[in-house]
């Protein structure tokens, strides 16, 4: 084989190698980016899994940001035994501006955000609401609700 036959050669294999090499690096970084994005959806899965628990700090998160499908499970624990769940639940939906739909959601967000002035609207539901709170166990609740009404 002629020399310049060899050159011409060498140099046609390396361009392969270097087309090679530059494919296999665009595919390293387009699969970072996947797993960075599959990283993320876990975490922000299992922070959501975290608030439906009643993790005040996971609300606080799903709440910052703005999670709307995490609203159902918030509205549910505003109805939950836990009063720290329930506030933050509640002032997380507030900062959401997120509107309660009935009655039932309305006594247990104004109860949770502490505002007997608008429980006082509520009007029969409110009081059932209320007398069932100051049977609960926990003593901040029943001081909560004593006092509302």
């Amino acid at each position: 084989m002629e020399p310049e036959n060899c050159i011409a050669l060498i140099a046609v294999i390396a361009f392969v190698v270097a087309l090679v090499v530059l494919s296999n690096q665009s595919k390293g970084r387009q699969t970072r980016r996947e797993n960075d994005r599959q990283v993320a959806a876990a975490a922000s899965e299992r922070e959501l899994q975290d608030a439906r628990r009643g993790n005040v700090d996971a609300i606080h998160a799903v709440g910052a940001k703005n999670r709307q499908e995490a609203i159902p499970d918030l509205v549910r624990l505003l109805d939950g035994s836990d009063l720290q769940a329930g506030d933050a639940a509640a002032r997380t939906l507030e900062t959401m501006a997120w509107i309660p739909a009935n009655s039932k959601q309305a006594v247990g967000f104004y109860f949770h955000l502490n505002q007997g002035d608008k429980l006082f609207f509520q009007g029969e539901a409110a009081v059932k609401y209320l007398i069932n709170k100051l049977e609960n166990k926990q003593k901040e609740e029943r001081v909560r609700s004593a006092g509302i009404l």
